[in-house]
C-alpha cells in the first residue's frame, strides 16, 4: 500500500497542469511609456473573430450590452483594448465606437515596449 501511494504521490507532483488557459498574442510595438490605470476594464481581440472581456467569450453584439452594464454599475471610464498585431483597424474601431457609446471616456490601445529603452 505504500508503494502504491508512494508511486501516485510522484506521478501527481510530476504532472504538468494547467492553471488558467490562454490564448497567444502579439501586441505591436511601440516607443511610447504610457498607461491606463490598474483596475480598468480590458477587452482582448487575439485575432479576428474572437472576443474576451471579463475573461469571457463574446461577440461583438455582445460586447456593446456588457460595456454598457459594465460601465454604469462599476463607474470605471476607461477601457485598454489587447488587440493583436493582426487584427484589422475596422473592428477596433467598432470596439472603439461601442465603448464611446458604452460612456466611456477613455479607450486605450496596448501595445509592446520596444527593447532597450
Amino acid at each position: 500500500v505504500n508503494v502504491v501511494l508512494l508511486v501516485l504521490l510522484f506521478f501527481m507532483i510530476s504532472s504538468a497542469y494547467v492553471i488558467q488557459p490562454g490564448v497567444v498574442m502579439r501586441l505591436p510595438r511601440a516607443d511610447f511609456r504610457d498607461g491606463a490605470r490598474p483596475g480598468s476594464l480590458v477587452v482582448a481581440i487575439p485575432q479576428e473573430g474572437m472576443l474576451f472581456f471579463n475573461d469571457e467569450r463574446m461577440t461583438l453584439d455582445g460586447l456593446s450590452a456588457a460595456l454598457g452594464r459594465v460601465a454604469r454599475e462599476s463607474g470605471e471610464t476607461t477601457l485598454v483594448v489587447e488587440a493583436d498585431e493582426r487584427v484589422s483597424h475596422g473592428t477596433l474601431m467598432k470596439v472603439y465606437d461601442m465603448a464611446v457609446a458604452a460612456g466611456l471616456k477613455d479607450v486605450v490601445l496596448a501595445t509592446q515596449g520596444n527593447r532597450g529603452l
